[in-house]
């Protein structure tokens, strides 16, 4: 585990904000005011303007008061900080460590998602200054409109709850800045979830999932670029005592470290990997086994429930930097039956476009009859920004997202499927024809967007329940002596060849398999395979 860390209540935070900046809570109060009179339409609340201007105003003031605090003794000592804390961090000081300052306040719940919600400062230099500079960011990011919408999309009222302001302070466990050349120092980040509610339901098994890569773990939170290997556990039900893993290494050419800019100033930025370790799983079969353990361990803090968990391993020890519930609802699977389509005297699907999952929602069939109701953005981060609940029913974006971002656990809270459409425009085109007869049905299963001909057949009865591709990417297959070599570019597959894979697949019959096998646009399957 960290290092024991350090912590200022919510009550101290609360009471050196009334004594130092008593206008917070007056601009609080007059932003939950706006709300109350807010009726839900097509415009977010935060993004008006007013409550905008409140916002910036809050964050302006909060920050201005913790770097009084840095500064002037006599605002200083309002904070009311214990000498052990002072101890601690004069220690850190003279070993040369620095800080994470954390969010412990408004944080996830099983009711409602908050990943990525409220700010985490690292690499803070254990100085009065630095320190209470980050101590005013993450306090102010409580009351961002990131952490805000969070909860106001959870359908939580945050104007009504008692503000939880409470910071945390660790010692930071990672690298030398600009990057350790020594392999044993660079650290693997880790996001664990010790069970994933969208692969197993209400069924007694877990399957425990993690996601992994060298450097800093934003490179797996945030939508970075950076390769990270990907691993499913189980246990076996013959004998308790193994686990069957399923492990998928990828090509890491690069890390997130934090290095110098021109300025000096110490950001985050992409460094090289040193070779011996681009093609090298980043965990160990018993780093796995211990990381099983420890989730199971840490379930228990949260009454058993399913946990997201933030782990940093460095020379082999393991480090739970930050955990929260689990928060997803329950599983309503359905899909287009193609077998269902095919009894039809007419096809009624007029176009189909083949997209990738990013968060599959509820796997349920999405029936489109307003092109309104779909939220187009660049990329997830800003359909967070865009998305109105009750608005929107599925997201589209034209950048993919890595499988454990802070939107990605956000949106999967929701419940809201998203997709991955590199040419937007095409779905964009498809949306225009949606009028009396042509709606659009989104198998969120196959990631199949279907432009619909309801004249010739109801979308309803041609839904079937349960799963047609589930959710979890398990391919099961013959162990090998020696794995292949990692490919390093991806070839781009056409939006035909797409569609013919998926009629393959979907064929009721042999023969018609064979029969679309056979047209023109199956010619590059056939080469390829």
């Amino acid at each position: 585990m960290v290092p024991l860390p350090r912590g200022i209540s919510s009550d101290q935070v609360h009471s050196f904000l009334q004594a130092a900046a008593p206008e917070v809570f007056v601009l609080w109060k007059q932003l939950g005011n706006l709300y109350s009179t807010y009726v839900e339409g097509y415009s977010p609340f935060l993004e008006r303007p007013e409550p905008a201007k409140i916002l910036l105003a809050i964050e302006n003031t909060i920050k201005s008061a913790f770097e009084k605090a840095g500064k002037e003794d006599p605002i200083f000592e309002k904070l009311g900080l214990s000498n052990d804390l002072l101890e601690w961090i004069q220690e850190r000081k003279d070993a040369g460590h620095y800080l994470m300052v954390r969010s412990t306040g408004a944080e996830d719940s099983l009711q409602t998602a908050n990943a990525g919600g409220n700010v985490s400062k690292s690499y803070v230099i254990p100085e009065r200054e630095q320190f209470c500079n980050a101590l005013g960011e993450v306090a102010a990011s409580y009351f961002g409109y990131a952490s805000l919408q969070n909860r106001l999309n959870a359908q939580e009222n945050p104007f009504k709850s008692d503000l939880k302001l409470a910071v945390t302070a660790q010692e930071l466990i990672g690298e030398t800045i600009g990057g350790s050349s020594d392999e044993k120092d660079i650290p693997v980040s880790l996001v664990l979830f010790t069970n994933e509610p969208f692969y197993t339901g209400n069924e007694s098994f877990r399957v425990m999932r993690l996601s992994a890569t060298l450097g800093h773990g934003e490179g797996i939170v945030g939508n970075q670029g950076i390769a990270c290997d990907t691993a499913l556990i189980l246990i076996s039900q013959v004998d308790p005592s193994k686990l069957y893993i399923v492990y998928d290494n990828k090509a890491k050419p690069e890390r997130l470290a934090h290095i110098l800019n021109e300025q000096g100033e110490v950001i985050l930025g992409k460094i090289a990997n040193p070779s011996s370790l681009i093609n090298k799983p980043v965990l160990t079969h018993q780093q796995i086994k211990d990381l099983y353990l420890t989730g199971i361990t840490t379930e228990k803090y949260f009454e058993n429930h399913a946990s997201d968990m933030e782990i940093v391993i460095k020379k082999d020890q393991i480090y739970a930097v930050q955990a929260r519930p689990i928060n997803r609802p329950l599983l309503l699977p359905t899909h287009l039956d193609m077998r269902k389509v095919a009894e039809l005297p007419a096809s009624p699907i007029v176009e189909k476009i083949q997209a990738e999952m990013i968060v599959p929602g509820k796997a349920s069939v999405v029936i489109v009859r307003n092109a309104r109701k779909v939220l187009f953005a660049r990329t997830l981060e800003e359909a967070e920004k865009k998305y109105v609940k009750g608005k929107h029913q599925i997201v589209l974006v034209c950048k993919d997202e890595p499988a454990n971002s802070h939107p990605v656990v956000n949106f999967s809270g929701l419940g809201i499927p998203c997709l991955f459409l590199p040419e937007g425009e095409t779905a964009e085109k498809m949306l225009e024809q949606i009028f009396r007869h042509h709606k659009l049905a989104v198998c969120v299963q196959t990631a199949t967007l279907n432009l619909w001909d309801t004249s010739k057949g109801k979308i309803e009865e041609c839904v079937s329940e349960g799963f047609a591709v589930h959710p979890a990417k398990i391919i099961v297959s013959l162990p090998i002596e020696k794995a292949p070599p990692i490919a390093e570019t991806t070839t781009k597959i056409s939006q035909d060849v797409k569609n013919a894979l998926l009629e393959i697949r979907s064929a009721v019959i042999s023969e018609v398999a064979l029969k679309k096998l056979q047209e023109p646009e199956a010619a590059c399957v056939r080469i390829r395979h």
